[in-house]
């Protein structure tokens, strides 16, 4: 029950529930809610996956060599990788992300002159990623009610950040892909959870969030995409 309260005080009132949730930290409860949320992805793909475009595209000069059988088989593969990898993405994202997102802010707080103990920043972390639960969960809806859905698609199945609205650059798409409701939301809620767990006073709780923020953009959305398509 107690558990409850929190999952919705987290939407409706974030900043009283993580004062809670950071005297009495847990996470159990909701971390198998986001996993199954999570699975609600995969369920939905299941039997829907359209791999040939992306196999065809993998193998180029080989195709030459290869019998249509051997394409299908190709293809069939591709097909199992993308649902299994969708599964352990499921299961195993949340509490990972939960333990990234716990040591970013214990650093974020130490380097802030605060000293926020671990324990309360992994559940604040795993509270905080209820955005991105309810984002699989919309983006299971879309996957539903299409026939197929290719593999290079599943990120951008539902359109949440301003990359989908401005058409420009490569850069710049990638830049607003940070633009995204689900992501900045999760960002508010990481901000209140190193103001709840360090003490730390609100201003400076939000200004080390955002500078936190705009380094994860610039260095995973835009840097790291750009090096490896370059």
């Amino acid at each position: 029950m107690r558990s409850a309260r929190a999952i919705v005080g987290t939407v409706f009132e974030p900043v009283s529930t993580f004062r809670s949730l950071a005297d009495s930290p847990r996470s159990f409860v909701v971390l198998l809610l986001l996993i199954a949320a999570n699975l609600c992805v995969p369920l939905a793909l299941s039997g829907k996956i359209s791999a040939r475009r992306a196999v065809l595209a993998e193998l180029g000069e080989k195709l030459s060599d290869m019998s249509d059988r051997d394409i299908d088989e190709a293809v069939t593969q591709k097909q199992k990788l993308v649902e299994f990898a969708a599964v352990a993405k499921a299961v195993v994202g949340p509490p990972l992300l939960a333990l990234e997102l716990a040591l970013v802010l214990w650093l974020l707080g130490r380097y802030l002159r605060a000293r926020p103990r671990f324990g309360p920043l992994f559940s604040l972390a795993a509270y905080a990623q209820l955005p991105l639960g309810l984002r699989s969960l919309g983006r299971a809806a879309v996957v539903a009610s299409r026939p197929q859905v290719a593999p290079d698609e599943l990120g951008g199945l539902l359109p949440s950040s301003l990359h989908a609205l401005v058409h420009g650059p490569v850069a710049l798409g990638r830049a607003l892909s940070g633009a995204d409701l689900f992501l900045l939301w999760t960002a508010v809620l990481l901000g209140i959870a190193l103001h709840a767990a360090g003490k730390l006073p609100p201003l400076r709780a939000g200004l080390g969030m955002a500078v936190a923020y705009a380094a994860f953009v610039a260095v995973f959305l835009v840097g790291l995409p750009g090096m490896a398509g370059a």
